[in-house]
């Protein structure tokens, strides 16, 4: 018998104060009944890497590569894109203010500006000659979410879409999941020939990009949409999950339920609300695990 704490949540409203609370457990958008269902048919995953897989960030790790003044410069853009996508626009009030246009960033350009900011960063670790040795340190450095590696372990096809860099999450699987075949779509690095970062592929992956990755995974894989778990902790990841998805997780630590219910809130998950299927309150992925393999053992229980 399933003992985690599964509570039915249908409204955006309800999520919000159960997140607040800050008690673990699993938030159902959909009956409680049709849980156990869906699970037991899932047999791919695509999942976040971020946040999702690992508590910590990828890009804070290669940061630590950097000189202090470089180091400050990326800071600088971190802090001016959370401003601008966060925090309100910087309006200037006349022609007379060179950041007329710089302080305004519309929606429409948000991609441009993404990859602007992942080739800024790329570019300065290549000026402090970070190694491609460096960079798979990084990926091992990661330490798996708990369940992370059960979770993967479960579905016969795999794939983490990430606003992050490929060596890294290819560095960790070999580390963690060396025999999970897992496909990777993440910003993919390029060395000169003494293994020093010298740039990236052009096709430089960004918030808007993890869409198209998740649909294109579904076409080459061939996974019918009720079959797939889609894993993710923002409104960014939302939108790889579709409202007639199998099993769509969003994870929210109990640790970080203010910032998260921020995020929902300045990026309306509320409209996004029908995607969702299952709300992770927990640090660990266990709990989404333990409920995957009751509901297949049922299922097996059953034929």
């Amino acid at each position: 018998m399933f003992t985690e704490r599964l509570t039915h949540t249908p409204t955006f409203e309800d999520a919000v104060r159960r997140i607040q609370s800050g008690e673990p457990g699993i938030l159902s958008r959909v009956p409680l009944e049709t849980i156990f269902d869906r699970c037991a048919l899932l047999e791919a995953v695509a999942s976040d890497y971020d946040g999702s897989l690992v508590p910590e960030s990828q890009w804070k790790g290669l940061g630590m590569f950097l000189s202090p003044e470089r180091k400050a410069a990326e800071t600088r853009d971190r802090e001016w894109y959370w401003q601008q996508t966060h925090g309100g626009n910087l309006k200037a009030t006349s022609m007379t203010d060179r950041d007329w246009l710089h302080g305004d960033l519309v929606v429409k350009n948000q991609l441009a500006t993404e990859g602007a900011w992942a080739a800024n960063t790329i570019s300065r670790l290549g000026v402090d000659r970070v190694t491609r040795q460096q960079v798979e340190q990084v990926g091992r450095s990661l330490t798996p979410r708990a369940g992370a590696i059960d979770l993967l372990g479960l579905f016969e096809q795999r794939v983490i879409i990430s606003f992050g860099v490929e060596q890294v999450i290819e560095a960790w699987l070999a580390a963690y999941a060396a025999d999970l075949q897992t496909a990777v779509a993440a910003t993919r690095l390029t060395f000169d020939d003494t293994d020093v970062i010298n740039g990236c592929h052009m096709q430089i992956v960004v918030s808007a990009t993890k869409e198209h990755a998740a649909n294109r995974f579904r076409r080459i894989a061939n996974i019918h949409e009720d079959r797939l778990l889609v894993l993710g902790d923002s409104t960014v990841d939302v939108h790889m999950m579709r409202p007639d998805g199998g099993v769509n997780v969003l994870i929210v630590p109990p640790t970080e339920g203010d910032k998260k219910l921020k995020d929902f809130r300045d990026n309306n998950l509320q409209s996004m609300w029908g995607n969702l299927t299952l709300i992770l309150v927990s640090d660990d992925l266990t709990p989404l695990v333990n409920l995957i393999q009751e509901a297949c053992s049922a299922r097996s229980a059953a034929v």
